[in-house]
């Protein structure tokens, strides 16, 4: 009797084939986080690597299995893991300060406390009559060929 292996929420690990296994575990080892470079070792074309890359990590199944293993791989440091290390870089005197400064920032930015603001130079009414503006123009230069 085969046992499914299931992630710490209690959700089955899908099964994958033997090519999007190898990307898994060439996503989460050889090549961490880099899906390019994961597809090629896992036997996808250097020339599709890219494209197939980034086809994988937004397949369901793969995610399921990716997660499940950050979930049960002890050297993916938890969120909770990252925060306590940067708070204790950024709190020790002997580390250099641009160091202490990035772990004060990247603190920050996983705790959410920066907003990133788009200032928008024209108005809603400003783009609605460009837009009018565009098919007329369009028109108008067909008519003249």
């Amino acid at each position: 009797m085969r046992v499914q292996k299931r992630t710490l929420a209690g959700e089955p690990v899908p099964a994958l084939s033997e090519r999007r296994r190898r990307f898994v575990d060439a996503y989460m080892g050889e090549a961490p986080g880099n899906a390019t470079k994961a597809a090629e070792l896992a036997g996808y074309s250097p020339k599709t690597a890219y494209a197939q890359g980034s086809r994988l990590l937004k397949n369901a199944e793969i995610r399921q299995a990716i997660d499940a293993r950050q979930e049960t791989d002890p050297k993916v440091a938890t969120r909770a893991e990252r925060q306590e290390f940067w708070t204790r870089v950024m709190h020790d005197p002997e580390v250099a300060w641009k160091d202490r400064l990035r772990a004060s920032e990247l603190l920050g930015r996983s705790c959410a406390d920066f907003l990133d603001r788009l200032k928008v130079e024209h108005s809603l009414e400003d783009l609605i009559a460009q837009s009018w503006q565009r098919p007329a123009e369009a028109q108008s230069t067909e008519t003249t060929h």
